[in-house]
């Protein structure tokens, strides 16, 4: 390319080369650029130097810096509230580098460690909480650990620990063209200060103010008293969602309300007091799939639980594939008030029933009032009543090509297939059923046709 513009040069005259001397562009085209500062923070009074970007609070650089700016803290701890409303990347030097919320000590409303109000900021390398404060409700109105405005996106909340807070963290993000708001490798634990008394106390992630392009991975949440995520905004607010590759343990698990096209996927779930993974009502198009759950549902919970107990609407439309439930207090998978769902490959093992006075309780997979879902190739054993059950108001659902054995452990007569449903014509259900069932293994039934061998 250099070698044709010499040749061109060459056959031009000296006139002409001369009228062509200096940059020949226009002074006003010109790129205007500005070097982008970095403000270094330390704890130690004495560090302070504003003419060299030095400061000894969070807050004192975020107020000096410019959008696209870098502020790097030093170790240390910084009683603060930091209000970020420009564009910054905020890094601390690990678990040593501590945040701890000011109370007003007014049962208001929480108090953020960093409240996020502008596009693309970054948060990482910090703890945050109330370390070393009155973690009761009487020392104040708690803390949220990060919160985040639902009128910006484009959020970056990674490497921190967040602990003892109100709220982990308070997720909103509703901007329509959203960019991608990723919260990655954290540990949030222990976020429980006036849980049971303050709104919204005792979780992990929370978000009730809508979300869009959000991917919430490789994190580690624990000891949640109410819930490890929850996603409650308003119908038509929740989109795109990836929760994936989590650890959850301790605690509770992860509850969706009206939330659309997301997923919850490769994520491990353990020790659950409460129902693993639950969609609670007007979910529509959620792909739950590969999670493994342990010992989930231990105060007589479900591990997969899809419900409409919050009078939101049926779930529709969502499948649940390639799980893995062992050991769940009440109910494997339970489908219930929801309709045209796939539950499918999912292997459900040793189903406790915690309580057994209902028989949707006990079972490996449920359909309870269900219309058109498909139970497809799944694995059902050693649960404690049932390893199939459809109740007497589930029609038209289709329980094809599962294997359901050695079930029935506490209860004397229960079935490897058990379907309560009436055939009612037109439906043209199975064998005195109102649903198909084909190629179906098993050793017990309650109705003949349910099983093929």
């Amino acid at each position: 390319m250099w070698s044709k513009f010499a040749a061109l040069f060459r056959n031009t005259s000296s006139r002409r080369r001369s009228a062509r001397r200096g940059s020949g562009l226009p002074v006003e085209m010109l790129e205007v650029r500005r070097v982008l500062t970095t403000f270094v923070v330390d704890d130690f009074a004495a560090f302070q130097n504003v003419a060299q970007h030095r400061y000894d609070t969070i807050q004192e650089a975020v107020d000096a810096a410019s959008a696209g700016d870098r502020i790097d803290v030093r170790a240390g701890t910084y009683n603060e509230n930091v209000l970020v409303n420009k564009s910054l990347t905020i890094t601390g030097a690990g678990n040593n580098t501590i945040v701890d919320p000011v109370s007003d000590g007014l049962l208001t409303g929480p108090v953020s460690g960093f409240n996020l109000q502008a596009d693309n900021v970054t948060i990482k390398g910090f703890r945050i909480g109330d370390i070393n404060g009155d973690t009761s409700v009487a020392g104040g109105d708690g803390s949220v650990g990060i919160s985040t405005s639902s009128s910006f996106s484009g959020y970056k909340i990674q490497n921190n620990l967040i602990e003892r807070n109100t709220i982990g963290i308070y997720l909103n993000t509703t901007t329509v063209g959203a960019r991608l708001t990723e919260v990655s490798n954290n540990t949030i634990q222990d976020n429980n200060v006036g849980f049971g008394v303050l709104p919204a106390a005792g979780n992990g992630i929370y978000s009730d103010q809508g979300l869009r392009n959000v991917r919430i991975s490789n994190n580690t949440l624990q000891r949640h008293g109410n819930e490890e995520i929850i996603f409650v905004g308003q119908p038509d607010t929740q989109f795109q969602i990836s929760v994936e590759r989590n650890t959850l343990r301790d605690g509770s698990g992860i509850f969706f309300l009206n939330v659309n096209s997301s997923q919850i996927v490769n994520n491990t779930i353990t020790r659950s007091a409460f129902n693993g993974i639950e969609l609670g009502g007007n979910d529509h198009g959620i792909l739950v799939q590969g999670n493994r759950l342990e010992n989930v549902g231990l105060q007589g919970y479900t591990g997969i639980y899809l419900n409409d107990n919050n009078a939101a609407g049926p779930n529709v439309a969502n499948v649940i594939q390639n799980n893995t439930v062992i050991n769940a207090g009440l109910s494997g998978i339970r489908v219930r008030d929801s309709n045209f769902n796939v539950v499918s490959n999912n292997t459900v093992t040793g189903t406790r029933g915690i309580f057994l006075d209902d028989p949707a309780w006990g079972n490996g997979i449920t359909i309870e009032n269900g219309v058109g879902n498909t139970i497809d190739g799944n694995r059902v054993k050693q649960s404690a009543r049932h390893g199939i059950y459809v109740d007497a108001t589930s029609t038209n659902n289709r329980i094809t090509a599962n294997n359901s054995t050695q079930n029935a452990y506490k209860v004397p007569g229960a079935f490897d297939y058990d379907d309560e449903s009436p055939n009612n014509p037109p439906l043209n259900g199975t064998f005195g059923t109102s649903n198909t069932y084909r190629n179906n293994t098993g050793r017990t039934q309650n109705k003949f046709g349910l099983i093929r061998h």
